[in-house]
């Protein structure tokens, strides 16, 4: 998905510089000069009367360049704002997809990345069409290869107090558990799983029972790239409780194993999830995928089909939460 979008980007930016290059005015070839001849004959100079004054040299004609329309301009103005435009669009709902029209249920775990690509993607992409510097676009390759590293600025200065707040009232009281979790939430919003896990050890060693201090457990470990720990995690939540968070441990188990391509486990955390929530368009489109992969062509058709099927009967406001996964069920991805 992360590729699809850097090409898309890129391509983009590209086919700005090259209207910006089609706008701009030919150079308009040079008269060349007259060619050599012998030389005129030498006439006696005109008479020059005392009131007249010689005639002055004629001007040089072909070494100024003629000045660039002010069409051209224009017209390079209208491809930028015209690519800009459209840019705005694309990005935009791809954007509300990732902050919220296309969230998993499970939550944190993939919704987090609207701002980053809003700061890293985004805006780079738009300089570069403004600006008709594709090298600008670098910054779109560098976004992506450093995710793991690079800070998402607007999150970092959106928690900033709340996060020193937090941290001097652990280390006034490290037994403060409520104030661990909201500090692990933040950091697994800040995808800093490193920073989030021994603020959860420690406030599940408290309250070993807290069903969502084990599901944030289950999203940093996931976020780590612990994916087997992190698929134990959520099974054990929805043995404890099945409908918690209407399934979604399951939905969030069946991630964490296709991660590692366990299809056939995944497929069977799916079929749990749809057990319990059977109003998700997104079930449907990820168990399709699970069938896919493991050669029952039949099975993902029949999934994508259900899907479909589904997002005709769920009411307005569900659609609007669920339009993503209807897309993707109508395309086969």
């Amino acid at each position: 998905m992360r590729a699809w979008v850097i090409a898309s980007l890129c391509v983009l930016g590209l086919v700005g510089r090259a209207g910006l290059a089609g706008a701009q005015p030919a150079p308009t070839a040079e008269r060349a000069p007259p060619a050599a001849s012998a030389p005129p004959a030498a006439t006696a100079p005109p008479a020059v009367g005392i009131d007249e004054a010689p005639d002055e040299p004629p001007e040089d004609r072909y070494d100024v360049p003629p000045p660039a329309p002010r069409r051209a301009a224009a017209d390079a103005m209208m491809v930028r704002s015209t690519l800009t435009l459209l840019l705005v669009i694309v990005i935009g709902g791809y954007l509300f997809r990732q902050t919220g029209g296309g969230r998993g249920v499970a939550g944190g775990v993939g919704g987090a990345w609207g701002s980053y690509y809003l700061i890293w993607m985004v805006v780079p992409v738009l300089i570069a069409i403004v600006t008709a510097h594709p090298a600008v676009l670098a910054v779109v390759v560098l976004g992506v290869a450093a995710r793991p590293w690079l800070p998402d600025p607007i999150q970092w200065l959106r928690h900033a107090r709340r996060t020193r707040a937090l941290e001097a009232q652990v280390r006034v009281n490290p037994a403060n558990a409520v104030a661990r979790r909201e500090l692990a939430a933040i950091w697994i919003d800040k995808r800093r799983p490193a920073r989030a896990l021994p603020h959860l050890a420690a406030a599940r060693a408290r309250e070993p029972d807290d069903l969502e201090l084990q599901l944030l457990e289950g999203q940093a470990q996931a976020l780590a790239g612990r994916h087997a720990e992190a698929a134990t995690s959520f099974a054990a939540i929805g043995e404890r409780s099945p409908k918690f968070r209407y399934g979604a441990p399951w939905m969030a188990r069946a991630d964490a194993l296709a991660a590692v391509g366990q299809w056939a486990e995944a497929d069977a955390a799916l079929a749990r999830f749809q057990a319990v929530n059977s109003s998700s368009v997104e079930g449907h489109v990820k168990r399709a995928r699970a069938r896919a992969r493991q050669g029952d062509a039949a099975g993902a058709r029949r999934e994508r089909a259900a899907g479909r099927a589904l997002y005709g009967e769920l009411p307005r406001f569900q659609r609007r939460h669920q339009r993503w996964w209807y897309a993707r069920a109508l395309i086969g991805w």
